[in-house]
């Protein structure tokens, strides 16, 4: 599974945990995430809290109590594609 953490210095919204980086720690004022269509293609992403009332980011939790129940486990899962999931983050951040 590749693991993403949000904020790299090429992009505002996302970069890979490098090997030596705990990938269970996440900063402050961002929320951990599973994203993906299946748990072999799921990547682990650093969400911004402020985003988290975004109506996507709202719609796309919805989709994912449906299929995964509320009282799912762990990090949340989203199912997204991952490059979709990427791309939404960029214009959300954007204002766009």
């Amino acid at each position: 599974m590749k693991k993403i953490q949000m904020s790299p210095p090429s992009s505002p919204n996302y970069r890979r945990l490098s090997e030596g980086e705990n990938e269970n720690r996440v900063a402050k004022g961002r929320i951990p995430v599973l994203v993906g269509l299946d748990m072999e293609a799921m990547e682990r992403v650093s969400l911004p809290a402020k985003l988290i009332k975004h109506p996507y980011i709202v719609g796309l939790l919805e989709l994912s109590a449906h299929e995964f129940g509320y009282s799912q486990q762990g990090t949340l899962r989203l199912q997204c594609e991952v490059c979709s999931f990427k791309r939404m983050i960029r214009l959300i951040s954007k204002g766009k």
